[in-house]
């Protein structure tokens, strides 16, 4: 199963077998003729749900090239942890 989300793009995650694996879609160059094709970079293998929406959380919030402060990186995380959990829990409820 592949869940994917807006909140989460451009990352998604597919379930295999009791693990979550952490997924961002890319756009590869082909080493022989050049061209370019559609592919999928896994980015770790998580065991739980919360594990890896906690992963999508900091990769999203370093998804930025800019030096902040210790308070403005925290800030920021909160941002990204408050706007994923809100839409799980419209999906879920509190219970996530």
């Amino acid at each position: 199963m592949r869940i994917s989300d807006s909140t989460i793009e451009p990352y998604f995650i597919d379930t295999e077998e009791k693990q979550y694996i952490l997924k961002k879609a890319i756009i590869a160059k082909n080493k022989i003729t050049g061209g370019f094709y559609d592919s999928e970079e896994a980015l770790g293998w998580y065991i739980s749900l919360n594990a890896v929406v906690r992963a999508v959380i900091r990769l999203k919030t370093e998804n930025n090239d800019s030096i902040v402060t210790l308070a403005e990186y925290v800030k920021e995380y909160k941002a990204m942890q408050h706007e994923i959990m809100k839409a799980l829990e419209d999906i879920y409820g509190k219970n996530i």
